[in-house]
């Protein structure tokens, strides 16, 4: 679409769309890093900055190509805006004789009972599920969360909530899911979304269930890392009752306690694991004294962010990407074909997979350099929309060995202070890295512990927020399922690993992939 705006030299594009309620996804929190915000200036004053010099051709700058965080128009300019794909979600288990637990049997039909929604509140992505008549997720609408405006990671967001943003993160937080409800209802029901959407019940983490509900963020950015509060919370969406899950700590939040409920971890066998890796990393693991969780600063890399070739899971997207004969054969969302071109980026999975790939082929070293014919561009899978080639860097490479180390180092940790041999794990692989995640595919990159056995659940959060609706039909029942997610949370032991003394020393130790 295209968009005029007026600028005076002050605000960048990005500041002033936003202004005019245009949100670009902008995972860096506009420091011009990662190459998200790009529009075209089709007609006006707009000098390319030194950020676009750096990313755009000079053909690309001449047609107009910017990076709307780093533009700085004065004057009346005409700029057009790509449009926002839509993610791609699954929600699927890869075993098919796994029940979720709780499930029932119904007969209930979507359109002409009251709807009950489940509200994934991602860092990334916020999905928006309907309870099936089966007991299972019914209709499902995913879409970006319109907070990658102020960075891809919480602490960004953090940052500006904390320096007077929270009013407007919370409206536009708000806005857009009220939007996305609306839309949802009608498309099932063709009626008055507030007669037909009876209940909603919603789990994020910490950081953004506080922008939600408008509470006071301060005591989240520094140590001892205080939450406002951690309670089971009750709010309105369209004048429609919001139970919102509670959280364990500041940095293992609602989304795992969602996890756990829907898993039923809290019923599991020592050495049973809950790893949600999204655009934080948090993991659950059960041991002889009870479940015991800590939080990886991994950073949003595993979600396709501050990767130069990475996106989010959205049409278009490589999901997986495996090499015969060093020719990429890549898994694209939304497509039947493994096509290399018009490619929206790879998210999480495919890079890691990718990463796995070039290790078995030689093309990486276990310490994650390249072989020298590779150091200057990286390897090429594709091209994007814009013709632009697609490639994994060195740098890319880099970034993803931190989030790496910083996973496999706390997931280690907390088997020693569980008392559980990493081989005895049993780990329950969840989160946002990609629709087509497939364990077998990432070992070479040490992500997951050696022996461990793995599997893929999809998003463990709606599997939560479904069992919840399914359990509360009436007053007293949700009166207990309210209970039952309050003694999850409280009977979490939470170790903040980082403030290991061993810590730093072993995450150094973990950069290197396995050979």
């Amino acid at each position: 679409m295209q968009i005029g705006i007026t600028g005076t030299g002050e605000k960048s594009i990005k500041t002033l769309l936003a202004e005019k309620g245009v949100s670009l996804y902008a995972p860096c929190a506009g420091r011009g890093t990662c190459g998200q915000c790009v529009v075209i200036v089709k007609s006006g004053e707009c000098p390319p900055s030194e950020a676009d010099n750096e990313r755009f051709t000079g053909k690309e700058l001449e047609q107009g190509f910017r990076l709307a965080c780093r533009a700085f128009p004065k004057g009346d300019i005409c700029i057009e805006v790509p449009e926002q794909e839509n993610p791609v979600i699954c929600t699927e288990y890869s075993d098919e004789n796994t029940r979720m637990p709780g499930s029932v049997s119904s007969t209930t039909d979507e359109s002409a009972a009251g709807l009950r929604v489940g509200i994934d509140l991602g860092t990334t992505t916020i999905v928006l599920t309907t309870l099936g008549s089966d007991g299972t997720p019914g209709e499902t609408r995913a879409f970006l969360n319109p907070l990658s405006a102020y960075g891809a990671d919480v602490v960004s967001r953090l940052e500006a909530a904390a320096g007077g943003h929270l009013l407007e993160m919370k409206v536009l937080l708000r806005n857009t899911i009220e939007k996305e409800l609306k839309s949802l209802a009608s498309s099932l029901t063709g009626d008055s979304v507030s007669l037909r959407i009876s209940t909603i019940a919603l789990a994020g983490n910490t950081v953004m269930t506080h922008i939600l509900m408008g509470w006071d963020v301060s005591g989240l950015g520094k140590y001892p890392f205080k939450p406002y509060s951690l309670d089971t919370a009750q709010t309105e969406l369209l004048g429609i009752p919001v139970t919102v899950f509670p959280g364990i700590s500041a940095f293992v939040g609602g989304d795992i306690v969602a996890g756990i409920y829907g898993l039923d971890l809290m019923n599991g066998s020592v050495g049973d694991m809950l790893m949600d890796l999204g655009t934080n990393g948090e993991m659950v693991l059960v041991t002889e004294k009870g479940m015991i969780a800590s939080s990886a600063s991994a950073g949003p890399a595993l979600e396709g962010a501050h990767i130069s070739c990475g996106t989010g899971c959205v049409e278009g997207a490589v999901t997986g990407i495996t090499l015969e004969n060093l020719r990429p054969v890549l898994n694209v969302a939304g497509s039947k074909t493994h096509v290399g071109k018009g490619l929206a980026g790879a998210c999480g999975s495919a890079i890691l997979e990718l990463v796995d790939e070039l290790l078995r082929t030689g093309i990486l070293k276990p310490d994650g350099s390249f072989i020298k014919s590779y150091v200057d561009e990286g390897f090429a899978f594709g091209t994007d929309r814009n013709g632009r080639v697609l490639a994994l860097t060195q740098a890319d490479v880099r970034e993803l060995q931190l989030a790496k180390g910083a996973v496999s180092t706390a997931a280690l940790m907390l088997c020693e202070k569980g008392n559980v041999e990493p081989d005895k794990l049993r780990i329950s692989l969840a989160g946002g890295m990609g629709s087509g995640l497939r364990p077998e595919r990432i070992r070479r990159t040490g992500l997951i512990p050696v022996g461990s056995q793995v599997r893929a659940v999809g998003n463990s959060v709606l599997c939560g927020l479904m069992r919840f609706l399914r359990e509360s039909d009436d007053p007293s029942a949700n009166a207990a399922s309210v209970q039952a997610l309050s003694d999850i949370a409280g009977s979490v032991t939470v170790y903040d690993l980082a403030l290991d003394e061993g810590f730093q020393e072993r995450f150094l130790d973990s950069l290197n992939f396995s050979s």
